[in-house]
């Protein structure tokens, strides 16, 4: 009772101060309570009301309501919270006080509040935003401009690629008329060709197939467009989240200005979030010395519109981006001549896998390659004028020692240069310089939560980093993973939870405790033929591990019967060389190349590192992840039975072979 007679003696102190307050200015004025009357004021009862009185009594009544929804909410979370109300009450009196005009001002809105903030809205931005309003948390996220939504993989990486490599594959087989006439199938103009040799004549009607480039580019964007309407739809829909005020989406960039507060860059405006996510992904990398007009000599943002597409190509970075548009060009009908600073294709390949793949692919394509080759300048070609390349070999083959220059510079002239020398974060101008947060290269420094690192060498426990921007592993389900591990990371901290029903992986197994095994996550080449791998090479291996107890097994595509079945007796003649499409060699599609190589520890039988070179790799190579991140060993595996006929009996061939179990 005490606090309460203490707080009804603070109105009655507020409303007397108020009154005599306004009273002595209106009689400064010049003004007494007679002329007041005359000048607006109505009689009730015989007694008169002025305006002025009418407002102190409204405020008098607001004051008590609100001093009672202070007591209430001071008797749940504690007087300090009733204090601080009233003295924000106090702060409102003096306000109007010195207005003098007697009518209220509006308050300045509050800060709204997020439990998180996200920063990017591709894979990984978008991935956490779901994610969290799953889990019931309130989520703002900034995408940069509209046409941002989906990111790098969306606007300009793995989807338009990938959509490029699908058609311009079938293109390249419908090109190839000499092997659909192996299973019977030829063109209704085929026995009026006038030649004998049907192979000739089926290839040079193979002349009659075309493709419409701008038809291409419309598939192409039409994939892109679907896509980014179905993120947009995602972070609405219900299904994710039950209160749609529960998430936010801002259309601009974010700028974080305390560990607590994010900006909007044109806006201005301020949220609070309890927690940070940056995931504002890459853009290519473009040496210093090397001229980029986006018409003549590109990157990939414009390799995936098909811009600068010419007759006679060079590459720069053979990649897995250089390698995919190496593809999608020879398919398209032009040359290619490409350039690498490392001695092998891929060095991040297992060296057996990494000849093997160089051999199937380049001997298929027109094309020719420089490894081992240092880029002394690229120069944009002016007019119609070609873009030179000047290029030096470099002395030291080996990729781990400082690179050394050939002085003899030769120069090769091409239509036009893509340029694929990899990718640099999208981290500038965001307010991470004043946080001191520990940078490398531009790549932001996370420990293995995924939390972001400071200078001092601590970290902030509710600001995380996530995809390109960490330069962990520089792909689009590895942002996607990271973002799902800093969702359960928050929500498994206890810091966040609004819905009991949450199905959190971490509630059970403490998943989001555990720390990334980035080598354990799959990178795939979509090219044909296709490339896959995971884990550790021999190389790698024996590093880690005793050499002597590193093992590996080799396996063939050509003896599987799924692949026999696809191919059996297909031979490509080097007969109509004068074709302007592929010289009667050029762009054939032999799916009979592929390989695989496991590597595995000879003691335990436990896989360490598995390779794909052929079709379907990009779906083989699940089996080994899944091995991989469960520990099985290769004897698990040769137990388990595979269907026949496919081609995943390749992998059973090996698993067998090293577990010393029959076939057959």
């Amino acid at each position: 009772m005490g606090a309460r007679a203490g707080t009804y003696m603070w109105i009655g102190w507020l409303l007397l101060l108020v009154t005599q307050n306004g009273i002595a200015k209106h009689t400064r004025g010049g003004h007494t309570l007679h002329s007041l009357h005359e000048k607006g004021s109505s009689v009730r009862g015989g007694k008169i009301r002025s305006n002025m009185f009418i407002r102190c009594n409204g405020m008098r009544n607001g004051m008590r309501n609100g001093m009672r929804k202070g007591m209430r909410n001071g008797m749940r979370s504690g007087m300090s919270s009733s204090t601080r109300q009233t003295a924000n009450q106090v702060e409102g009196c003096k306000s109007l006080r010195a207005n003098g005009s007697g009518k209220e001002q509006p308050m300045k809105p509050s800060i709204e509040q997020y439990d998180v903030g996200i920063l990017g809205c591709g894979v990984g931005g978008h991935a956490a935003a779901i994610n969290a309003m799953e889990r019931g948390l309130k989520v703002i996220i900034f995408t940069g401009d509209k046409d941002s939504i989906g990111g790098t993989c969306v606007n300009v990486g793995c989807i338009p690629s990938k959509s490029l490599l699908y058609a311009t594959g079938k293109y390249r087989e419908l090109k190839n008329l000499a092997k659909l006439y192996t299973y019977g199938i030829y063109t209704n103009a085929f026995r009026k060709s006038g030649k004998e040799d049907p192979v000739e004549r089926n290839q040079l009607l193979a002349d009659t197939v075309q493709i419409d480039i701008g038809k291409l580019k419309e598939y192409t964007q039409s994939v892109i467009n679907k896509l980014k309407g179905g993120i947009e739809n995602g972070l609405k829909k219900k299904k994710f989240c039950k209160n749609s005020e529960h998430v936010q989406v801002i259309y601009e960039r974010g700028h974080i200005v305390e560990k607590n507060i994010i900006k909007g860059e044109k806006s201005g405006k301020e949220y609070q979030v309890k927690n940070i996510i940056i995931a504002t992904g890459s853009t290519p990398n473009i040496p210093d010395n090397i001229e980029v007009d986006e018409k003549t000599v590109f990157t990939s943002d414009q390799a995936v519109k098909l811009e600068g597409l010419q007759k006679y190509m060079g590459i720069v970075g053979m990649g897995i981006i250089g390698i995919e548009f190496t593809d999608i060009y020879t398919a398209l009908g032009s040359e290619v001549v490409s350039f690498d600073y490392s001695p092998q294709l891929l060095p991040l390949l297992d060296a057996d896998v990494a000849t093997y793949f160089e051999r199937v692919f380049i001997k298929s394509k027109p094309m020719r390659v420089h490894l081992n080759t240092c880029i002394e300048y690229v120069r944009a070609g002016k007019g119609n004028q070609p873009v030179i390349i000047g290029h030096s070999e470099r002395n030291d083959a080996e990729e781990d020692k400082p690179i050394q220059r050939n002085n003899k510079i030769k120069e090769t002239r091409v239509d036009s240069c893509l340029v694929a020398t990899g990718r640099k974060p999208n981290t500038n101008n965001m307010g991470l310089d004043d946080l001191q947060i520990q940078m490398n290269r531009g790549f932001v420094s996370v420990d293995e939560h995924l939390r972001v690192e400071r200078k001092d060498q601590g970290v902030y426990d509710n600001i995380f980093c996530i995809g390109d921007a960490n330069g962990k592993q520089m792909l689009a389900h590895t942002a996607s993973h990271q973002a799902l591990k800093v969702v359960d990371w928050i929500i498994s901290n206890g810091k966040e939870t609004h819905n009991n029903t949450v199905h959190s992986i971490a509630s059970h197994n403490d998943w989001a405790s555990k720390p990334i095994i980035y080598r354990n996550i799959p990178s795939v080449c979509y090219t044909t033929p296709e490339l896959a791998f995971v884990g550790l090479t021999e190389k790698e291996a024996k590093k880690l591990y005793p050499p002597e107890n590193i093992g590996t097994e080799i396996s063939f595509y050509k003896a599987n019967s799924k692949v026999l079945c696809e191919n059996n007796d297909i031979t490509f003649p080097e007969r109509s060389k004068n074709n302007s499409y592929n010289k009667g060699k050029y762009n054939t599609v032999d799916n009979t190349s592929g390989m695989v190589k496991i590597v595995y520890l000879k003691e335990s039988k436990e896989i360490l590192g598995l390779f794909i070179v052929g079709s379907y790799a990009s779906i083989l190579i699940h089996e080994g992840v899944l091995a991989l991140n469960l520990k099985l060993s290769v004897i698990d595996l040769a137990h388990m039975v595979h269907s026949h006929p496919t081609i995943s009996e390749v992998l059973d061939t090996a698993f067998k072979a090293i577990a010393q179990v029959r076939t057959h």
